[in-house]
């Protein structure tokens, strides 16, 4: 499989346009992938108990939010990766707007403004139940209540695979909910997956960031990439911290040998 390159797949086959810039390993790993279910097979239109979209229009947002009331309004600006939301200076006010069921549920909110030059455009974290959000931001929750796959979600959403397979799809500054659905992601019905990677996200969640490169690793993992793979994977962000990818190179057990290939390669 590696060695094919972006202008060797047809684009009717994949449904968007691969991005010229990839490298021939980097589009192999693009279509393997592409072998897996879309993120939309778990949504509630299909039959699952996904739910998928954003809640309140804010334009005009002023005249409907106060210092007090039931509901906290967050923005985009409130949401970065993994990030703990801290204490609200916004709610709704009182039959101002009506409140989306999903404002009931805790859910994972990402951005949908981000800036292409950006080495992670998804930002997502989980915000609590009670709160409701702006159309700055899309979220996501299981219907059944599921914490332990909500939580298997925002890893699954803040991992480099999704993000790889995301910025191949994204033309604009927005991190369209459309993109969202159709990356490839594991199988979020894996009882034994969801439980080791939701107990790694409430680690990062609880203050643990170390956890996070367990994160990755579960995740590559389950996208059952090999060592070769992560590298490129990996090897993909060069917007990535020197410290953060040495550490995710050795999390992912991805050899010194591969990595200096891998490194020339990128640089050929």
């Amino acid at each position: 499989m590696f060695g094919a390159s972006a202008e060797s797949i047809p684009d009717r086959l994949l449904g968007f346009r691969v991005p010229a810039e990839l490298t021939p390993d980097e589009v192999a790993l693009l279509t393997k992938l592409l072998q897996l279910r879309p993120l939309s097979d778990w949504d509630v239109s299909r039959g699952g108990t996904l739910w998928m979209g954003r809640e309140l229009d804010e334009t005009g947002y002023h005249s409907f939010v106060s210092n007090k009331g039931r509901f906290a309004f967050l923005k985009g600006r409130a949401v970065t990766r993994f990030s703990r939301i801290g204490s609200p200076t916004e709610f709704v006010k009182e039959d101002a707007r009506a409140i989306p069921r999903s404002a009931h549920f805790s859910r994972v909110a990402w951005r949908d403004v981000s800036r292409r030059s950006q080495t992670r455009r998804m930002l997502a974290t989980i915000i609590p139940a009670g709160a409701v959000t702006g159309n700055s931001l899309h979220v996501a929750y299981f219907m059944d209540g599921d914490q332990a796959r909500l939580r298997a979600l925002l890893g699954v959403l803040n991992s480099l695979a999704f993000e790889f397979q995301l910025r191949s799809r994204l033309g604009t500054g927005h991190v369209s909910l459309g993109s969202v659905r159709a990356v490839r992601v594991p199988d979020l019905d894996d009882a034994a997956f969801v439980r080791t990677l939701s107990r790694l996200v409430q680690r990062v969640l609880s203050g643990e960031p170390s956890a996070e490169f367990k994160i990755e690793a579960a995740v590559a993992e389950a996208y059952s990439l090999s060592e070769r793979e992560r590298a490129v994977l990996v090897n993909h962000f060069t917007g990535l911290e020197p410290k953060f990818s040495e550490k995710l190179h050795s999390a992912l057990k991805i050899s010194t040998n591969e990595k200096r290939l891998q490194t020339v390669k990128h640089f050929e």
